[in-house]
């Protein structure tokens, strides 16, 4: 071997040597010299457990470790770490931790544990004595509920709890735990208020847990039969069991058992944020039973009772009242609203008033933003260092037509420069305005039930575009759309119920020299109309152990019902469907995180026009690359399947701007802390992207560029490599530093495998948020 070869491979060797040191190296400061202090706590589990429970219980568990006994760590680029001003040792505190983890056991179900704790000392350089603690937990079976009840006094209330039972938050077989106990009772009160118990509180009832087996009690029984018995005993301590009732304490004060009914509901949309004991002039109007005090008119009455969930007569529920108030929030024409309400015993039924008070946002908002970029431009259209600029000029009105309708109007220009070449010095240059709408409500003409649904909105939009590029092509663009958006529970759904864009692309000679040259470019690089319609579908949920799921499925579609309404008219008509799917999971712990994600796309073109019934229109077509997206490429640039960019030679393309119809990707992210410099959090990943984009079909014999079930393992491309990120809590910026593991251009040397790798050829990219 070459001895600059040796003394490398001695060098690195010594660096990896030096690094794992430090990782494990960790250094006391501003300790008491020769005295115990607490240097580390170690809690071990024993049961069967999974790994994430053992994961989340132990988790828990450090947290009841006494204050007095914690070791708090500060930790350098995650490799070098401090202890500071370590706590002095204390058995008593070690008493302590054991009471506290013990109450969270009972707490979780598990009333029998074993819990034991040692420790040892050790002494280092002399005048540093380390205590180390170990804690023993062994948590016994986990009591579970054998039976559930309800034994209430008032008999309203007992109707109320015996027909609602099926909602119960416990089941039979389900742990017996605090926070089972406490969810239940509050479902049971949130049913009592939404039957028109405004003022019963949780006090007002408690749960009874019964664990004595009846039959011991009565020992005249047959001795024959007490053997039994003392069987099912020795079997439900094997498998500890708990009858639940709940019962209702004594009544201390009657009005927490009547039903209220709602009286008046004031509203005063446009207060201002003043002394309260201000005098005001209002201009008061009655609508539908309720009363508007409006001081300058901003809101029309109509408006303001048609979002409101309480009316005058009617049954107090405590639904509506949150309905209300979260459905004002959401319109974003207030930056405050609260409600007040008044207890009325004038009558022999008990009444509510509510006033509903509210200060007006700020109406009108300039939009004023200045956006910067660089690319390294390498296709047939450019290349160098090209620097982009833009400038966003817009206005935000909050309320149109005094219904809190938002509409936002922005006009962006943009140019791409390329420095130093001359005459192309402006590469490009672009114009775009869009204006949109915002109606908090459905502008449907059929009626729908709203009372389950939260969120309504009617979406319009319009937007139309001008692209210059130089010697290349102008792009005028034209798109208007009308959707609506609601959610429920923990769905988000979104209908476009119709969309119409025109793309009219005017193409120079240089452009049209390439299509020439490729004329299968014909097919992507071609304009038309689309008249269409799609869906969107979210779902997100999030369990105890802190594991978060996020599901969102699309589909888009144009030329399916208006290619036959327009038959004949509109010859430039995109007929095609579109399906996206998304699944991402994320297991997030206190110092790190796991985070999945894989996603497909889909598109056929399908029609008479030959020329577009081959591939989907460029502006929906899928790419891989980027910051977000197989983070290894540059942007738009891997694939179709193993084809090439314009400078490799043999295969490469003639453009260097890679979209296709299909697409596979799955990323996986060990996200992680490294420490904390000036109140900025440091943050690091180690990734991997998996996927690639595919044609539906073959329309060159020469490239494979179709999607193909038995070359898919040879056309995945494989990116890995590491992240330094720095949370701003607001915002995070990232950079990834990503390598091309399997690259399948090169899938016939290897099947693409570690091509081309140097530690230099590595793929910076600049990001703005987690990639998913």
């Amino acid at each position: 071997m070459p001895k600059a070869g040796l003394n490398s491979i001695i060098f690195y060797t010594c660096v990896f040597c030096a690094v794992i040191w430090l990782a494990s190296c960790t250094v006391p400061k501003h300790y008491q010299k020769g005295k115990p202090f607490v240097f580390k706590n170690t809690i071990s589990l024993e049961g069967n457990f999974s790994r994430d429970e053992k994961r989340n219980l132990i988790s828990k568990l450090e947290q009841q470790i006494d204050d007095s006994l914690k070791v708090r760590i500060k930790s350098y680029v995650g490799i070098y770490r401090e202890i500071v001003a370590p706590p002095a040792f204390d058995t008593i505190s070690m008493s302590r931790s054991i009471t506290y983890m013990d109450a969270l056991l009972k707490s979780m179900g598990y009333f029998r544990s074993s819990i034991t704790d040692s420790f040892y000392l050790d002494t280092v350089n002399s005048n540093q004595i380390r205590a180390f603690t170990y804690f023993k937990v062994a948590p016994d079976k986990v009591l579970r509920i054998d039976s559930i009840g309800y034994s209430i006094r008032d008999t309203a209330l007992q109707r109320l709890a015996s027909r609602r039972q099926d909602r119960s938050q416990l089941a039979k077989g389900d742990p017996f735990t605090k926070s089972s106990i406490s969810a239940e009772l509050d479902r049971m009160i949130e049913s009592f208020r939404n039957n028109g118990f405004y003022k019963i509180t949780a006090d007002e009832l408690y749960a009874e847990a019964d664990t004595v087996d009846i039959a011991l009690i009565s020992m005249d029984a047959d001795p024959f039969d007490q053997l039994g018995i003392i069987a099912a005993m020795q079997k439900r301590r094997d498998n500890p069991t708990v009858d639940v009732v709940f019962k209702q304490r004594p009544v201390t004060d009657s009005t927490k058992l009547m039903k209220y009914y709602i009286r008046n509901v004031n509203i005063y949309p446009d207060l201002e944020l003043l002394d309260s004991t201000h005098t005001y002039t209002y201009d008061v109007y009655k609508f539908n039973g309720h009363t508007v005090y409006s001081r300058k008119n901003l809101f029309k009455p109509s408006f303001l009772v048609k979002n409101l969930r309480l009316d005058s007569g009617k049954l107090y529920r405590q639904v509506n009242y949150f309905r209300t108030i979260n459905t004002l929030n959401q319109l974003g024409a207030w930056s405050q609203v609260s409600v007040e309400i008044k207890e009325i015993y004038d009558d022999t039924i008990p009444q509510l008033d509510f006033d509903i008070r509210m200060i007006p946002a700020k109406k009108q908002a300039l939009i004023l933003e200045l956006e910067g970029s660089r690319n390294t431009g390498n296709d047939v259209f450019a290349s160098g260092n090209l620097l982009g600029i833009g400038l966003n000029i817009g206005l935000r009105n909050r309320n149109v037509f005094r219904e809190a309708i938002q509409s936002s109007s922005v006009l962006r220009g943009s140019i791409e420069l390329n420095p130093g070449k001359g005459d192309d010095f402006i590469l490009s240059r672009q114009l775009n305005f869009s204006h949109s709408y915002s109606i908090p409500r459905l502008l449907i003409p059929f009626r729908v039930d709203e009372s389950r649904l939260k969120g309504l909105r009617t979406l319009i939009s319009l937007n139309a575009g001008y692209t210059y590029r130089k010697d290349q092509f102008n792009l005028g663009t034209v798109n208007t759309s009308i959707g609506y958006e609601w959610a429920r529970r923990n769905n988000v759904f979104l209908l476009r119920a119709l969309n119409v864009e025109l793309n009219k692309l005017d193409g120079k000679a240089q452009f049209d020299s390439i299509l020439n040259k490729n004329p299968l470019l014909r097919y992507t690089y071609n304009e038309g109309l689309i008249i269409g319609s799609g869906f969107s579908f979210v779902n997100s949920s999030r369990n105890n152990l802190n594991h978060l799921r996020y599901m969102r499925f699309a589909v888009e579609e144009s030329g399916a019902i208006t290619g036959s309404i327009f038959r004949g008219l509109v010859n430039d008509l995109y007929r095609f469907v579109k399906l996206d799917a998304e699944y991402k999971y994320y297991i997030e712990r206190p110092k790190h995180v796991l985070a999945f994600r894989v996603m497909g796309g889909y598109g056929l073109a399908y029609g008479k026009n030959e020329d577009k019934n081959k591939r989907l229109p460029f502006f929906r077509q899928y790419f891989a690359g980027g910051p977000n997206s197989m983070r290894a490429w540059q942007l738009r640039t891997l694939g179709p399947g193993s084809f090439g960019p314009a400078d490799t030679v043999g295969k490469g393309n003639l453009i260097d701007f890679q979209l296709a119809d299909i697409q596979l990707e799955g990323n996986f992210e060990y996200r992680f802390n490294l420490g904390t410099i000036a109140g900025v959090k440091i943050k690091s990943a180690l990734f991997t992207d998996i996927g690639n984009i595919w044609f539906r079909n073959r329309l060159n014999p020469d490239v494979e560029e179709e999607f193909n079930i038995g070359r898919l393992y040879k056309d995945l491309a494989i990116a890995g490599g590491t992240s330094l990120r720095f949370d701003f809590d607001y915002f995070l910026i990232r950079f990834d530093w990503a390598y091309k593991l399997k690259d399948p251009f090169y899938s016939h040397i290897s099947n693409g495998w570690f091509q081309n790798m140097k530690l230099t050829n590595g793929q910076l990219q600049l990001g703005i948020g987690y990639p998913f």
